[in-house]
């Protein structure tokens, strides 16, 4: 069993590159904490319904959250999200589809998942 120690010093985080055809290159992206996506999710959240209907700059602002250099650092901050929102839907989708796939939340995560 594992103690309180190793879970919190555990090394949990995983970087991939990717490649982006529309930007002529690759990214990294990377496995987000907790925090992190609970930060992101409530954000789709309307909190009046509790359903995810708040989806405006999801792409740019789930980038900005997944982007990072080969070390895992963030490369993108809140302040920046504008900006990546005016970039190619298909080069965001594809960091989107990445991503997702990357920290468990794609539609094939999930249904495992939910199956265990």
């Amino acid at each position: 069993m594992l103690t309180k120690e190793q879970i919190l010093t555990a090394s949990d985080t995983h970087v991939e590159t990717i490649h982006i055809p529309e930007w002529n290159g690759d990214v990294c992206i990377r496995v987000v904490s907790g925090a992190e996506r609970d930060k992101f999710e409530s954000g789709c959240l309307d909190p009046l319904t509790g359903k995810m209907t708040r989806m405006s700059n999801t792409r740019a602002r789930f980038a900005a959250m997944v982007l990072c250099n080969e070390a895992g650092a963030s490369i993108f901050s809140a302040a920046d999200i504008d900006a990546l929102s005016g970039k190619s839907a298909l080069a965001l989708d594809r960091i989107l589809d990445a991503g997702l796939r990357l920290n468990g939340m794609d539609k094939t995560s999930v249904e495992s998942a939910e199956g265990n």
